[in-house]
């Protein structure tokens, strides 16, 4: 075996090696962004019901007429479409 074909080998052998390794870390950080947005779904409902309760508190019951509008108009286009 020459010296050029172990050095080839060495190379791809390296570059395999270190291949792998940098698609070992992009795996753990979609797993990590997988967590994450896991965590933001989880929590969403929690921050949209602390924002709907603001408004309630601030502009009072009569907003529950436009609310409830909305979020009708919203749940017929979705079954519409």
């Amino acid at each position: 075996m020459s010296d050029s074909t172990k050095k080839k080998g060495l190379f791809s052998w390296y570059f395999n090696a270190n291949l792998l390794m940098r698609i070992n870390v992009f795996d753990a950080a979609v797993e990590v962004l997988y967590v994450i947005v896991k965590w933001i779904l989880e929590y969403a409902p929690i921050g949209v019901f602390a924002l709907i309760a603001a408004v309630f508190g601030k502009q009072g019951a009569s907003v529950f007429g436009s609310l409830g509008m909305v979020t009708l108009t919203a749940y017929v286009g979705s079954f519409t479409v």
